[in-house]
């Protein structure tokens, strides 16, 4: 299941929601909640928030699916920082 603080990130956030507009992810913070308003984080990550929402429309609160693209986009890092490391070097060809 979901831990730590996907209750608040992903069960209970409104902007991932198919009926919440997109242009609200760049109004509210990573908790759903408006960027201006007084008890707001203001933990702005729209790029995080976008790549949650497309989860939830793809397997709306099945974890399992959260778990996948997780990996994925971990995995797509690790080979980032690999090839940035070669080239860096100049083992650009060797890789």
């Amino acid at each position: 299941g979901f831990a730590y603080d996907d209750a608040v990130t992903v069960v209970r956030n409104k902007d991932l929601r198919p009926e919440s507009p997109w242009m609200d992810i760049l109004a509210n913070d990573f908790w759903g909640h408006r960027v201006t308003c007084y008890d707001s984080h203001k933990s702005f990550r729209p790029i995080t928030t976008a790549t949650l929402k497309l989860n939830y429309l793809a397997h709306e609160l099945d974890p399992r699916g959260y778990y996948v693209v997780n990996i994925g986009i971990h995995a797509i890092n690790s080979c980032l920082v690999q090839y940035l490391t070669a080239a860096m070097r100049g083992e650009w060809g060797s890789v």
